[in-house]
């Protein structure tokens, strides 16, 4: 009985536990949006990357993110300037969008965005 018991308990905890890292530490993330220059045309061929903190040891270059960024995804734009970027969501939940055309990087946000305020229309010089 008490096996029983230990087994039915032991397979409960897994079944919380894989719901719950599924659903924190493995759920998607979907970044799209536009890309125009300042009189706003769309933008083509501009490569948006979306960069999440990773925690650990600071690098010199990053100012908000105590540790080195990792990649979630990038995407180039078409025509009408769109891009779409899907990954994983960041434990830490600070992103950093960097743009580049024309071999010219932007940093979007130089201090790190939630999830809630990734903007989906960016414009460049």
């Amino acid at each position: 009985m008490k096996m029983k018991l230990f087994l039915f308990m032991t397979l409960l905890c897994i079944m919380i536990f894989s719901t719950t890292c599924k659903k924190i530490w493995f759920s998607g993330l979907v970044y799209s949006g536009n890309v125009t220059d300042l009189h706003g045309n769309p933008v083509q061929g501009v490569l948006v990357t979306l960069n999440a903190c990773g925690g650990g040891r600071a690098d010199e270059w990053q100012l908000a993110c105590w540790g080195h960024q990792i990649e979630i995804g990038n995407s180039t734009t078409d025509a009408s300037g769109h891009f779409s970027i899907h990954g994983r969501k960041s434990r830490i939940n600070s992103y950093f969008v960097i743009v580049s055309h024309n071999n010219v990087n932007y940093g979007i946000n130089p201090d790190g965005l939630n999830e809630n305020q990734l903007s989906s229309n960016l414009q460049i010089p």
